[in-house]
């Protein structure tokens, strides 16, 4: 901690005593506590909220938000539904940056791509059995 002079008020008392005493009683002498920011290294005010010099602010409230977590990513949700389809729908539940609104369309969406998947594999599943019937 360093001390620094912020401001040098108008007389109070005229003694003399030496040299240094007459311009110390002359004027009333505020000393203000500094420290260095953590960001730029300059001397700042030990009461600073934001650097002067930089603009950072000291106390964290400035500072981006930590990064989201891999599976909140667009990408991971979209990866997830088209691997493993209706398993993957607590990713959209959970993640934070979906409203919900967006969260029951992305359901429809995903239940309804299932079930016509699901009857289009049968159908399909079915024709490839009355094939091998036929030739066998």
């Amino acid at each position: 901690m360093f001390s620094h002079i912020t401001k040098i008020s108008p007389p109070i008392h005229f003694r003399y005593t030496s040299k240094r005493g007459w311009l110390l009683s002359l004027f009333r002498v505020e000393w203000q506590a500094m420290k260095k920011c953590s960001f730029c290294a300059e001397q700042i005010q030990d009461e600073a909220i934001k650097c002067r010099f930089c603009g950072e602010f000291l106390d964290g409230s400035g500072k981006q938000k930590p990064a989201a977590k891999w599976y909140y990513s667009t990408s991971s949700v979209v990866i997830g539904l088209l691997c493993v389809g209706p398993f993957a729908l607590p990713l959209v539940w959970l993640n934070p940056k979906y409203k919900t609104a967006a969260k029951i369309i992305i359901t429809i969406i995903v239940i309804a791509a299932t079930i016509w998947l699901y009857r289009l594999m049968t159908q399909m599943y079915q024709q490839i059995i009355k094939q091998i019937h036929d030739l066998g």
